[in-house]
């Protein structure tokens, strides 16, 4: 797990999570308190979002939130209204976990 940023952006986690891989395809797993650092009350997904868009673009002020790239990959730009940074996901088995 790694760290990005100071101050809120520090509370970001970048998680390599397990990858099992077998004659039958590969499985990830992230469980609740356990490779997510909260307890999991929602789950929701994007797809079919054209190159070039942009979806969400908000602020989450009271839940965490855990995101994965099943399929292709996307950029992530976060901020704390004082730092900023982009991070880049393109493999299911990376996950960033953002706090509030």
């Amino acid at each position: 797990m790694k760290t990005i940023g100071k101050g809120r952006l520090a509370e970001v986690r970048v998680t390599d999570t397990p990858q099992f891989t077998d004659e039958r395809g590969s499985l990830s797993v992230a469980e609740g308190m356990r490779g997510i650092p909260f307890d999991v009350k929602r789950i929701f997904w994007l797809y079919d979002i054209p190159e070039g868009k942009t979806r969400a673009g908000h602020a989450h002020k009271t839940c965490w939130q855990a995101i994965v790239a099943v399929h292709g990959g996307c950029d992530i730009y976060l901020t704390d209204g004082q730092e900023e940074t982009t991070l880049s996901l393109s493999h299911p088995t990376t996950m960033v976990s953002i706090p509030p």
